[in-house]
């Protein structure tokens, strides 16, 4: 199932440059606090950027929720491009079909950017690396997924199994770890919010909210059966619309 993460930021022009100029993807739509992400070549939302200013909002206190976030490109010589025209990295990697690297954002958000069959086939680089300069026009990622998502937990095996129940394979791994902000509102901090995922029409979001309630979790279910927010024992929103 493919789904949706939404980041919470506090300047959304400054991140914003980051996606979109040293991640290579594009800005589909703007309205109000929100600017959704995506591809060049698709109109497909596949990243959610949420501005909350300082008067509201604050740093994450020690370790942030999220600790990375892993995006596939479909085209591997896209990676090549964006390291010619100078995006700074972290780790820089090697593997069959290319390029990748790491890269952390204005909110301290960490990426992975690979183009492989699998991570396990990325080696470090080391030495002078040299990529092709670009020769022709190059906006951004013209194809890419989500691949997976990597969430700090103090409830990692029954978080685990709660988005287990409530999506379909989920692209979601839980690290057990303690923090002084891993359980606290997805309102405080600046840092990963939840994520949202389209189910099928004949799903029961109300059979869903059940199971939530069963686990003394707090549930909107909208009265028509097609909207529905679960909050995890991370105080993150998992949301489900058909």
């Amino acid at each position: 199932m493919e789904i949706i993460p939404v980041l919470k930021v506090n300047n959304r022009f400054l991140n914003v440059d980051f996606y979109t100029n040293q991640l290579g993807l594009k800005v589909l739509h703007e309205e109000n606090a929100f600017a959704d992400l995506g591809s060049h070549g698709e109109k497909r939302t596949q990243l959610i950027l949420e501005e909350s200013p300082s008067m509201r909002t604050r740093k994450v206190k020690g370790l942030k929720k999220l600790s990375q976030i892993v995006i596939k490109a479909l085209v591997p010589e896209e990676i090549e491009l964006l390291l010619g025209l100078g995006v700074p990295y972290r780790e820089l990697y090697q593997g069959p079909r290319g390029w990748a690297f790491t890269t952390i954002s204005p909110e301290g958000d960490a990426f992975l950017l690979h183009a492989e069959e699998k991570c396990s086939d990325l080696i470090p680089f080391e030495g002078q690396p040299v990529f092709k300069k670009v020769v022709t026009e190059f906006a951004g990622l013209s194809r890419f997924e989500v691949e997976s998502i990597s969430i700090r937990s103090q409830h990692a095996q029954a978080s685990m199994s709660l988005w287990e129940t409530l999506l379909e394979n989920p692209p979601v791994q839980f690290v057990q770890e303690l923090g002084p902000d891993l359980k606290v509102a997805n309102s405080e901090t600046w840092d990963l919010t939840g994520v949202e995922a389209t189910v099928s029409s004949e799903q029961s979001l109300v059979a869903l909210a059940e199971l939530a309630r069963a686990q003394h979790l707090p549930v909107f279910l909208d009265k028509k059966d097609r909207f529905l927010t679960v909050t995890d024992q991370n105080g993150l929103d998992i949301t489900l619309r058909k």
